[in-house]
């Protein structure tokens, strides 16, 4: 009887064990948690004293339940006005998804889906018009970006919607963090005219993101990957024809830094 308690309670705890390593497999780093807060910049294309820019905030502080899900509220408040709190919309996290419902409603939509493959396409809920054509987003590429002293993992995205043909610019996805637009700029590029910046994301008080330093950061992984393609290009070795050679020729003329030159030819080399 002993040991069959035993080996239940080390069953139990190995399944235990497992589920939250997949847990964090799935998404070291969760988006919806108490306390978090998004810094936001408004900027308008015609700022003045009519219209000026200001800052907001986005934060999540207590619970509800909608349509028999147990959700995060998150709120909006205007810092220019400490009575301008408005609750925005309801939203959890589950497998690999953030779903939300605004107010007044009662049906979920999709705001990022974290499990889609690099290469791919997923879609997701438009969080202005939600009721509206869904929109793709094609992820590109992953990298992983250091801001805050915390690793992130990111991800290259564009946008395009359903029913148009038009090119937006891309953007990234920071998991944890939601888009370097903002929370709800889930398509994480700036347009032309009004818009809204993240400045900075916050977690129980804490800054654990930035803006201007995860730019920095990419700006830097570009600027190396072009030095490597430059310096690989500039070492590179072609024949007459422009066709590039894996290694010097033994004999024959070659085409070096620019410049022509002559295989010295096995025999030559001592």
């Amino acid at each position: 009887m002993r040991h069959s308690i035993l080996r239940l309670s080390v069953l139990i705890f190995f399944m235990m064990t497992m589920e939250t390593l997949s847990a964090s497999t799935n998404n070291e780093k969760l988006l919806i948690e108490e306390g978090k807060v998004w810094q936001m910049l408004y900027s308008n294309v015609e700022a003045s004293d009519i219209y000026p820019d200001y800052e907001y905030s986005y934060y999540i502080e207590g619970d509800t339940i909608v349509a028999g899900k147990d959700c995060k509220k998150l709120y909006s408040h205007n810092k220019n006005n400490d009575e301008d709190i408005i609750y925005e919309m309801a939203v959890y996290e589950e497998d690999n998804k953030v779903y939300y419902a605004p107010s007044l409603h009662y049906r979920f939509y999709i705001l990022y889906d974290w499990g889609c493959e690099i290469g791919g396409s997923c879609s997701i809920d438009d969080t202005v018009h939600p009721e509206s054509m869904p929109i793709t987003i094609d992820i590109h590429e992953q990298r992983s970006i250091t801001v805050c002293n915390i690793t992130y993992s990111a991800r290259k995205i564009s946008r395009r919607a359903a029913n148009d043909e038009e090119e937006y610019p891309s953007g990234w996805w920071i998991e944890g963090i939601g888009s370097e637009g903002g929370l709800l700029n889930t398509w994480g590029f700036e347009s032309i005219g009004n818009h809204h910046h993240l400045i900075r994301c916050e977690a129980d008080g804490e800054i654990i993101f930035t803006t201007s330093e995860f730019r920095e950061a990419v700006s830097s992984l570009h600027n190396v990957a072009s030095d490597k393609e430059s310096h690989d290009n500039d070492a590179a070795i072609y024949d007459l024809s422009g066709k590039r050679l894996p290694k010097v020729p033994d004999k024959g003329v070659y085409i070096e830094h620019g410049k022509k030159k002559i295989g010295k030819g096995r025999g030559c080399h001592k």
